[in-house]
């Protein structure tokens, strides 16, 4: 009779560990989506000031006047996670 009981408890404590993974999974899952449709968004509706942002914090934008005017500090926001990641890859790898 114990046995079966500890198998219950043990049963509810997994499915209650995957509940919580799965709802940890479902809002990593709602931050990623919303962060790359706003890069989505950033490259495909201001190419101009995206990618030169992209270069310049990668370390990869030549020191020009003209080329720093069209950087905006301002898409570095704390929820722009991908932008992040791809700034960071690029300094790392180009």
């Amino acid at each position: 009779m114990q046995k079966n009981v500890f198998l219950t408890y043990v049963m509810t404590n997994e499915h209650f560990s995957l509940f919580l993974m799965c709802l940890l999974l479902q809002s990593l899952t709602t931050m990623m989506f919303r962060s790359m449709f706003r890069l989505l968004t950033l490259l495909i509706g201001e190419p101009a000031t995206s990618i030169p942002t992209l270069l310049y914090y990668s370390g990869l934008l030549p020191h020009n006047v003209v080329l720093l005017r069209m950087v905006r500090h301002e898409l570095l926001d704390q929820e722009n996670y991908l932008f992040h990641f791809l700034i960071s890859l690029m300094s790392c790898f180009l």
